[in-house]
């Protein structure tokens, strides 16, 4: 199997356990975003240490500041994301997500040099124009909802390419290991402000968040530091179409014509981003 395969499929099944991440947190809409991400937070951290400690790593890693940096804007990623997933519908909320490949492209050439083309410019106007048309169109999603789900995309292409910088000086335990602990301290007094303990019923459902989000941070981790992000990024908007289902058949949502536009604007601007790097 060659190297681009083996990112391609991690990205693959890290997006599918991601998608019913996704559809764990919205059906537990009643708990607070910022909850839900504590207790994910602290359910993989206490499995990275574990492992780590088992295969007798050392938890700090080398590369601190870069590793720091992982830690930051996965936070601030994860915590917008699940605020929209409780603010809109599935579908729109996971589209905006998904603006982070043509973000992590972008972001990989200004930042980590890997090259950006006119053309990959050109996708991110498409992509934002989609967004605009999402936001303009769509009475549920307002403009602060629709900034908040742009914001987390960026903050996850800064945490992907965090990721593939870091490659070669640290195991991908490690990687995780600072991302979990950082989102559990800096969300840790934000949740504890408005602390309600969940209900037995909710259980099930946060340690699923929990276990399928540590599957999917390890594969995505495995997939970016196999291949450049430019090439196994596009791969994750198969997450779009599971919303878009999970919406459907869940939740009885329906999108405007305009918002499936919008959606098929930001899907289009991916897919021309991956058909020009490869």
């Amino acid at each position: 199997m060659s190297r681009y395969r083996s990112g391609a499929w991690y990205i693959f099944v890290s997006t599918t356990c991601f998608a019913f991440v996704s559809l764990s947190v919205k059906l537990l809409s009643h708990i607070p975003s910022e909850h839900l991400v504590f207790w994910r937070g602290l359910i993989c951290l206490a499995i990275s240490y574990t492992v780590l400690k088992k295969r007798r790593v050392p938890v700090w890693g080398n590369n601190k500041v870069m590793l720091t940096v992982r830690g930051l804007a996965g936070t601030v990623a994860l915590s917008c994301f699940f605020y929209t997933l409780h603010a809109i519908p599935l579908a729109t909320a996971v589209t905006l997500q998904y603006l982070s490949p043509i973000l992590t492209v972008i972001v990989a050439g200004l930042v980590f040099k890997e090259g950006v083309s006119t053309l990959h410019w050109l996708c991110g106007a498409l992509g934002f124009l989609g967004v605009w048309m999402i936001e303009g169109f769509d009475t549920r999603v307002s403009l602060t909802d629709a900034g908040i789900g742009v914001l987390g995309a960026l903050a996850a292409a800064f945490a992907y390419n965090s990721v593939r910088s870091l490659r070669h000086t640290e195991n991908e335990w490690v990687v995780m290991f600072y991302f979990q602990l950082t989102a559990t301290v800096l969300i840790a007094p934000w949740a504890l402000n408005s602390w309600a303990w969940p209900k037995l019923s909710d259980w099930p459902l946060i340690v699923a968040i929990g276990l399928l989000t540590q599957v999917a941070q390890l594969y995505l981790t495995r997939g970016y530091q196999l291949d450049k992000a430019s090439k196994v990024a596009p791969i994750g908007n198969i997450g779009v179409l599971y919303a878009v289902l999970f919406g459907v058949v869940m939740f009885g949502e329906t999108l405007p014509l305009t918002t499936l536009a919008g959606m098929t604007i930001i899907l289009a601007s991916v897919l021309l981003t991956s058909w020009r790097k490869a």
